[in-house]
């Protein structure tokens, strides 16, 4: 609701990058090192998220290990991919006891409004196609639809 109705407001032409992650390998987290170790990381990336986008970028997650992010007023759908990318690269040096020789990666799709989407659901829709084209080329990345 809350990224419907910042989108609503027409913000002066500025962009939007809607992204959207999924952790790679999630169910194999849980099923090799638990359950109790799943939701750290979990909680490690929700941490990590809300300390690399700006305050008042909106955060969410979705599902599982799928987590939303837009990202208010940026300058170009290149700073988007830059960002996305130092994303990745925070991703990785996430250590967590008890499975340090697991490698966290990201899987992430980009939108950006207006160019894909005005709403919420158009936005989704473009990004989570995006996301599938980095799941199938191997995970670890991210596309713009």
């Amino acid at each position: 609701n809350k990224i419907d109705e910042w989108l609503a407001q027409g913000n002066s032409g500025a962009f939007q990058a809607f992204l959207m992650m999924d952790i790679d390998q999630f169910k194999k987290i849980n099923d090799v090192y638990g359950h109790i170790l799943g939701d750290e990381v979990l909680r490690r990336v929700g941490r990590l998220l809300r300390e690399f986008f700006r305050e008042g970028d909106l955060i969410g997650r979705i599902g599982g290990d799928e987590f939303v992010v837009l990202m208010k007023d940026i300058p170009s759908a290149r700073r988007a991919m830059e960002r996305a990318g130092q994303l990745s690269g925070e991703m990785k040096k996430i250590r967590i006891k008890g499975m340090e020789k697991e490698l966290l990666t990201v899987s992430m799709g980009l939108a950006i409004c207006p160019e894909h989407g005005r709403t919420y659901m158009e936005l989704y829709r473009c990004a989570d196609e995006a996301l599938y084209t980095v799941k199938r080329n191997g995970r670890d990345g991210c596309a713009m639809y």
